[in-house]
């Protein structure tokens, strides 16, 4: 039992440890409302006191997932930018910054990540 509390003080501690690391910063190629943006939900994310529980899904093995819209792709490849800046944030607010930025960016943008659903539905047909 004394061994099971020290196991979860060290736990703890390794997390505090982790969350006060200071995040990377992004670069000012990104433009200055997505500096903001991400200025903004760095301030919204507060480090978590306790370990997180990873999901379990059980799935058909022979279950062939749907392929990826333009925004789907967009928003993993967004997702993991932010991510690198602001880790610990919460998913919906960077779903909400993200089809922001949607919304903001050019249609020559838009149209290669068009390109990349037309390629993943193809590859799923």
């Amino acid at each position: 039992m004394a061994g099971n509390i020290s196991n979860q003080s060290k736990q703890n501690k390794q997390v505090k440890q982790k969350s006060q690391e200071s995040p990377v910063t992004p670069p000012a190629s990104l433009g200055p409302s997505k500096l903001q943006d991400i200025a903004d939900l760095a301030l919204l994310t507060r480090p978590s006191s306790h370990a997180k529980r990873t999901r379990v899904r059980r799935r058909n093995p022979n279950h062939v997932p749907r392929p990826m819209n333009c925004f789907l792709v967009y928003r993993c490849e967004k997702q993991k930018e932010i991510s690198t800046y602001c880790p610990g944030a919460n998913h919906r607010d960077i779903s909400k910054i993200i089809a922001k930025w949607w919304h903001e960016a050019p249609s020559s943008e838009k149209e290669f990540y068009r390109t990349l659903a037309d390629r993943g539905k193809q590859q799923h047909s």
